[in-house]
C-alpha cells in the first residue's frame, strides 16, 4: 500500500540528535517509607517532561542519578544508580489553533516517569538527588542559548527531613503548559502537600547542566559539559541559567506579563501579553517548625502567544460527513486550503492543517475557490476586539462526485556518481477514493535501486506501482525512491523525471515533470520552475511549480532560515497551494510576498554529504487569468541564514503558451550543444543537423542577472568578456526554451 505522509526531520539532524535538544522540564519528589537501623527508606519518583514533535532524542533510559552528601558545604557522592522508566510513556498534545506567532508551533508534551527506592542513613549530613541531562527545547524564548543548555533536577532532604521522615511536595499531574494570550486567567499547580507542614513557593532560576561537547569532539557522556554529564565528575552546587534582558528568575515571563504565583498555594493568576515559550524554576520548600524539611526544583515552561496589533480568525477545516454543521468526533480536521477571506487580511499564515488571517476590526466573510466542495458551517466572522483570536472550524462537504488526484516530484541535486532520493507524493484532492497506479519515468542513464513501497514492474525505463489500499477524500501517499546517476562523463547533461498517475485504462490523471542537469561541482543555494508540463513552459490556468533549495555549505550549524520570494505581480497568490520541505516549514503571505521560517531548524554543515546541511521549499501557483500569450513569468527568491546577507538565488522564468508543441519539436533544442563547454569566454552553440534562426540567447549570472542578451543563429561563435564561475545560458525558440549550464574558465 502507499502509506500516508508523515514528516520527520531526523534524517537531517545527523550527530545533532544525540544532543536532544527538546526537554521542557522535569522534577524531582520522594516518599519516606519508613526507618530501620537508622537509615531511612526513601522511594524517589523523577518526572520528566519534553517536547517529541522537536526531532530530538528520546527520553534517556536508563538514566544515571546521583545521591550527594553535603558535608559543609562539599558535595560528595555518595551513590550513583542507572535506573529505567518505570512507567508509560503518556503523551499530550497541544496543536493550539490559536498560535499566531512563527516560532512556536505545535507541541507534543511527553511525559517519562522514573522510580528508584535508597536507604539514605540518618546522621548530620543533608543529602541531595541529582539528575543532570542536555538539552533544552530549542524554540525557549527567554534564556540564553537553549539548544545549548541543560538541566539539573534536585532534591534536597534534610537531616531533620530525614529523621521526621516526612515526605515532599508530589506532583500528581501535569502541570498547565499553554496559557491563553490577553485572557485573565488561574493556573493551579497540581502539588501534593504535606498538610502538617508550612509549604511555600517561589520562583527562582533553573538549574543549568550538561551541554553540547559532544557534537564538535565525539563525547557524549561523563564529561561535565556533555549531553549526559556524570555524577561521579559533576555534582552541586549547580549553575543556574542565565536569562535574556527583561527576564528575571522572578519574572521569567517578561516584564510585561502580569503573572503572579502565590507562595502558599502554589496558584499563578493574571494575563499574558507577551509570546514565547518560557522556561522557569519553582522552588519548593517544606518546613517543620520554621526548620527546614525538604526543597525541591520543578523546572518548567509556559507556552503563550499574543500579538496586540491585530486579530486572528484561525480556520481548521473538517470534512463534515453528515453535512450538519457541526464537527462531530468522528470528523477529521483535513489539509484542505481552496478557500480565502474578504476583505484581504494583513497576513496569511500556513500552518499545518489550519491557516491564520491577521485581520482589523470588521466583518469577514469565507470563500471557496472551487466548486466541488461546499461550507457547511457559518462563513462569516465578525471581529470586534483586537489582540483576540477568532477559531473557525470550517466544514465542507462534496458538491458532486469526482475522482481527481494530484501528483508532485522532488528529487536532490543531479551529483554525479551518486545516489539521489526522488519523493513521490500523491494526493486525492477529489470527493471520491483514490485507487489509480503511479509511475515514474526515469532516463536510461539512470538505474533504479530501490523503493520503500516495491514496484510492481519495471519496464525499461518505466517504474510502475499499483495501489494496493486506496487513498480516502483529503488522504496523501508517498513513495521514496532511490536512484543512481550516471558518472561524471554526462556532467551538464539534462535529464528529465516524468511522475504520473494512471487510470485504469492507462490514461493520465496528472503528471509532474522535474528536471536538472548533472553536477560534480555544483551550486549550493538555487530555485527551479516548472511549466507543468515541460521546461520553462506553461499553459493558461495551469499551475508553475516551484522549488527553492538550500544548502549549508558553512562550518557550523543554521539555526533560522528564511526564504523571501516576491512574486510576480503576473501570479495570483490567491492561487497558493502544495506547500512542501523536508523540514517542518511555516508559510506567511503579505501581499504579493511570499515568505517561508525555518526557526530553530539546526541544519548543520553538509561536508561535501549529498543529503546532510540540504533542505528545499516547493509550491504550485497559477498565472493570472487574462495574461497574453508569450508572457514571461520571472521570479527569484532571496535565502536568509541566521543573521547573515541574503543569497540571491538565480532568476527563473516562465512563457505562457497557447499549446503545448510536439515531443519532437521540444526536443529539437535538447539536440544543442554548447562548444566548448567549459570554455574561456569563446563557444559556439552547434544546431547539428537542424536549421535555426534567431534563437534568442540570454545568459546569466549566478545570482540571476542577466549579462548578456542577444539574437544568434546556428553555429554562431559567441564571444563573451566574463569573470571565471558557473552561468546559465537559456535559449529560447518560438515556445521552447532550454536552459544549460556554462562553465567560463
Amino acid at each position: 500500500m502507499i502509506k500516508r505522509l508523515v514528516f520527520t526531520c531526523a534524517l537531517f539532524l545527523g550527530a545533532f540528535l544525540s544532543q536532544g535538544a527538546h526537554i521542557i522540564g522535569g522534577y524531582i519528589s520522594h516518599q519516606c517509607l519508613g526507618i530501620e537501623n537508622n537509615e531511612a527508606n526513601i522511594l524517589v519518583d523523577i518526572t520528566m517532561f519534553r517536547d517529541a514533535f522537536s526531532g530530538g532524542a528520546p527520553f534517556d533510559n536508563p538514566i544515571e542519578i546521583g545521591v550527594f552528601r553535603n558535608n559543609n558545604g562539599e558535595y560528595e557522592l555518595f551513590r550513583s544508580i542507572n535506573i529505567v522508566i518505570n512507567d508509560q510513556i503518556q503523551n499530550e498534545i497541544f496543536s493550539s489553533p490559536y498560535t499566531l506567532s512563527n516560532n512556536i508551533g505545535d507541541v507534543n508534551l511527553q511525559t517519562a516517569l522514573y522510580q528508584f527506592d535508597i536507604n539514605i542513613p540518618i546522621d548530620s549530613f543533608d543529602y541531595v538527588i541529582a539528575y543532570q541531562r542536555c538539552c533544552r527545547q530549542i524554540s525557549i524564548s527567554n534564556i540564553e542559548y537553549p539548544g545549548d543548555n541543560g538541566f539539573a533536577l534536585e532534591l534536597l532532604i534534610t537531616k531533620d527531613g530525614l529523621s521526621n521522615c516526612h515526605n515532599s511536595v508530589a506532583l500528581i499531574d501535569t502541570p498547565p503548559f499553554v496559557v491563553i494570550p490577553n485572557a485573565d486567567e488561574v493556573l493551579k499547580y497540581p502539588f501534593l502537600a504535606n498538610d502538617n507542614l508550612v509549604t511555600k513557593y517561589n520562583f527562582v532560576a533553573p538549574n543549568k547542566a550538561g551541554g553540547v561537547f559532544d557534537a564538535a569532539n565525539n563525547m557524549q557522556y561523563g564529561c561535565c559539559e556533555c549531553v549526559r554529564p556524570s555524577p561521579e565528575e559533576c555534582g552541586p552546587p549547580f549553575d543556574q541559567i542565565k536569562f535574556l534582558a527583561n527576564f528575571t528568575p522572578s519574572t521569567p515571563f517578561g516584564d510585561t506579563n502580569t503573572y503572579l504565583l502565590n507562595e502558599d498555594n502554589a496558584t499563578l493568576s493574571g494575563r499574558f501579553t507577551q509570546a514565547g515559550l518560557f522556561t522557569y524554576g519553582i522552588n519548593v520548600e517544606q518546613y517543620d517548625n520554621n526548620i527546614l524539611q525538604s526543597r525541591q526544583l520543578l523546572d518548567y515552561a509556559l507556552f503563550s502567544d499574543y500579538s496586540p496589533e491585530s486579530s486572528i480568525i484561525s480556520v481548521q477545516p473538517f470534512h463534515d460527513l453528515n453535512e450538519n454543521g457541526i464537527k462531530d468526533d468522528d470528523e477529521n480536521y483535513v489539509r484542505f486550503y481552496n478557500f480565502s477571506i474578504s476583505p484581504d487580511p494583513l497576513k496569511t499564515t500556513i500552518k499545518n492543517n489550519f491557516t491564520l488571517f491577521n485581520v482589523n476590526e470588521g466583518t469577514y466573510n469565507i470563500k471557496l475557490s472551487t466548486n466541488i466542495w461546499n461550507i457547511t458551517t457559518s462563513s462569516s466572522v465578525d471581529v470586534s476586539e483586537l489582540g483576540k483570536t477568532y477559531i473557525v472550524d470550517l466544514g465542507v462537504s462534496k458538491n458532486f462526485n469526482i475522482i481527481t488526484g494530484d501528483i508532485n516530484l522532488f528529487a536532490n541535486q543531479f551529483i554525479c556518481s551518486t545516489t539521489i532520493n526522488v519523493e513521490i507524493e500523491i494526493l486525492n484532492d477529489g470527493t471520491l477514493p483514490l485507487s489509480l497506479g503511479v509511475s515514474l519515468e526515469i532516463p536510461e542513464e539512470f538505474n533504479f535501486v530501490n523503493s520503500d513501497f516495491p514496484p510492481s514492474e519495471i519496464n525499461s525505463t518505466i517504474i510502475t506501482w499499483n495501489t494496493i489500499e486506496e487513498l480516502d477524500l483529503f488522504e496523501s501517499g508517498l513513495i521514496n525512491v532511490t536512484l543512481e546517476m550516471p558518472d561524471e562523463s554526462f556532467i551538464d547533461n539534462i535529464f528529465e523525471l516524468s511522475a504520473a498517475i494512471k487510470r485504469p485504462e492507462g490514461s493520465t490523471l496528472d503528471e509532474h515533470v522535474y528536471f536538472d542537469f548533472v553536477r560534480c561541482a555544483y551550486d549550493p543555494n538555487d530555485k527551479l520552475s516548472f511549466g507543468r508540463y515541460h521546461h520553462y513552459v506553461t499553459l493558461p490556468y495551469h499551475p508553475i511549480d516551484y522549488t527553492i533549495r538550500f544548502e549549508n555549505t558553512g562550518n557550523f550549524r543554521a539555526t533560522d532560515i528564511v526564504i523571501i520570494d516576491e512574486l510576480s505581480s503576473d501570479l495570483d497568490v490567491r492561487t497558493l497551494t502544495d506547500i512542501k520541505s523536508n523540514f517542518p516549514v511555516e508559510t506567511s503571505i503579505v501581499g504579493n510576498k511570499l515568505t517561508f521560517f525555518w526557526d530553530n531548524i539546526l541544519l548543520p554543515p553538509s561536508l561535501g554529504d549529498p543529503v546532510t546541511g540540504h533542505g528545499y521549499v516547493s509550491f504550485k501557483i497559477r498565472p493570472k487569468t487574462g495574461l497574453a500569450l508569450k508572457t514571461i513569468i520571472k521570479n527569484q527568491a532571496e535565502i536568509i541564514f541566521d543573521s547573515n546577507a541574503p543569497i540571491i538565488t538565480n532568476e527563473v522564468e516562465n512563457k505562457l503558451a497557447s499549446s503545448l508543441t510536439s515531443t519532437n519539436e521540444l526536443n529539437k533544442l535538447s539536440d544543442i550543444i554548447i562548444q566548448p563547454n567549459p570554455n574561456s569566454g569563446l563557444f559556439k552553440i552547434d544546431t547539428g543537423d537542424q536549421k535555426f534562426k534567431n534563437i534568442e540567447c540570454k545568459i546569466y549570472s549566478i545570482d540571476g542577472k542577466v549579462v548578456r542578451s542577444s539574437v544568434t543563429n546556428q553555429d554562431q561563435t559567441i564571444e563573451v568578456n566574463l569573470e571565471a564561475g558557473l552561468y546559465y545560458i537559456q535559449l529560447v525558440n518560438i515556445d521552447n526554451t532550454k536552459l544549460y549550464p556554462l562553465f567560463i574558465n
